[in-house]
């Protein structure tokens, strides 16, 4: 992975921290990773699938008693965390799943 570090300072330039929608429509979009819908999707579960753990979200809450943060993206920590990550369902999951009724076999009473 290429080294994003500024090589004097040691910290990240400002091209490599990007708003979300900025992001969604220069990296997520073009390169086909998905539409703004499934990124929104994974923001909004970015505390239990790893992007914050991961530092590759950042949530920054933009002056007082703002109770939604904005949110920026760390690009080399996002792409990162998507190397990490298995998107395939598990097996267990699988089977574990609630089975669902099949629409057409619904009949009105």
């Amino acid at each position: 992975m290429k080294n994003h570090l500024n090589p004097v300072t040691g910290e990240l330039g400002r091209n490599e921290i990007k708003g979300l929608s900025i992001f969604c429509k220069t990296e997520w979009e073009p390169s086909g990773l998905g539409t703004e819908q499934t990124l929104r999707w994974a923001m909004r579960h970015r505390h239990t699938n790893g992007l914050v753990e991961f530092g590759a979200v950042i949530e920054k809450y933009m002056g007082t008693g703002k109770k939604k943060p904005r949110l920026f993206i760390n690009v080399p920590r996002f792409y990162a965390w998507l190397a990490t990550t298995d998107t395939a369902p598990k097996e267990e999951a699988r089977e574990a799943a609630p089975k669902r009724a099949n629409r057409s076999s619904r009949k009105a009473a």
